[in-house]
């Protein structure tokens, strides 16, 4: 058992308000940090949808050689208004 020492007249703690200063800046630094985590998160999902739907097409063009997948149906034309 270890008997509490009194502390020297140097030695001291934090004050309460330098202790709410430090966490008011880390609520700031995570209110800018989540937010741009999220939408990274949404561009990462994003991307891999392309990559999956890019590799669906490779695998139907590979499974059915030949039958235009791919070919997209000729654009109307459109009528110029007078």
């Amino acid at each position: 058992m270890t008997i509490p020492r009194p502390r020297a007249s140097s030695e001291q703690g934090f004050s309460l308000i330098e202790l709410l200063i430090v966490l008011y800046v880390v609520g700031i630094l995570a209110a800018i940090a989540v937010p741009t985590f999220l939408s990274q998160e949404a561009k990462g999902r994003g991307a891999a949808a392309r990559s999956n739907g890019r590799s669906l097409v490779s695998v139907l063009e590979a499974r059915y050689p030949g039958a235009g997948l791919l070919q997209l149906p000729p654009r109307p034309r459109s009528e110029p208004s007078d």
